[in-house]
């Protein structure tokens, strides 16, 4: 039997107009295993704003998400991760301001499964200046887990680094994400990918492209 690996605690914290914290427990089978068991808790809250077809504002919402999540992952070495697991948490969204009509407050509980895979080859997880990065995630709500309904979602991630110049660099992203079986105003999982895609009022599928970032 291999040695035990050592575990780590990762966190992390987000403050300003989207704010966050997260916080998880890695552990490998052993010291030599690419297998491991994750648990984690995070927490994230952010303004979504609603627009009309001529460009006004309609209404403002505060969407907030949390969630705890046990998974069994497996590492793939220098390339990325797959990871599947159990999750528990809620969506809540509040109006700030806009037609009480529309919607006012909503609560809806988060249970059921979930898998995610990540390829990473930035060759910087901060400021990459080359590489690329592709994450997408799965969740199926389960009513005996504790989720308020049977939805399931899917989210999908691109990222690809250029470098210009010895002093700029371009990053571009392509975000997708795909919700079906929906009643209400719902916010996308927020821990698994480490940050938000917000798509809140469809059932069918939506892409955004960022257009590329200099950094010089």
């Amino acid at each position: 039997m291999g040695e035990r690996g050592g575990g780590e605690w990762r966190n992390s914290i987000v403050l300003g107009k989207d704010n966050g914290l997260r916080t998880e427990f890695y552990q490998p089978f052993a010291a030599d295993s690419n297998n491991f068991v994750a648990a984690s808790i995070g927490y994230h809250d952010r303004p979504y704003t609603l627009y009309t077809a001529n460009g006004d504002k309609s209404a403002q919402f505060r969407l907030a998400a949390a969630r705890a999540t046990v998974e069994y992952g497996r590492s793939l070495g220098n390339y990325g991760e797959v990871r599947l697991g159990v999750v528990s948490g809620y969506d809540r969204v509040e109006r700030d301001i806009g037609d009480p009509n529309f919607i006012d407050r909503t609560r809806q509980r988060i249970g059921g499964l979930t898998a995610s895979a990540v390829i990473d080859q930035f060759d910087n997880p901060r400021l990459p200046r080359d590489g690329f990065l592709v994450a997408a995630s799965a969740y199926k709500g389960v009513p005996a887990l504790g989720a308020s309904e049977a939805s399931h979602s899917a989210q999908l991630r691109l990222d690809k680094a250029f470098l210009w110049d010895k002093d700029t660099v371009f990053r571009a992203t392509l975000k997708g994400s795909s919700i079906s079986d929906l009643q209400d105003l719902k916010s996308d999982d927020a821990f698994s990918l480490g940050a938000f895609s917000i798509c809140p009022v469809t059932r069918t599928s939506n892409w955004l492209a960022t257009v590329p970032r200099c950094c010089g």
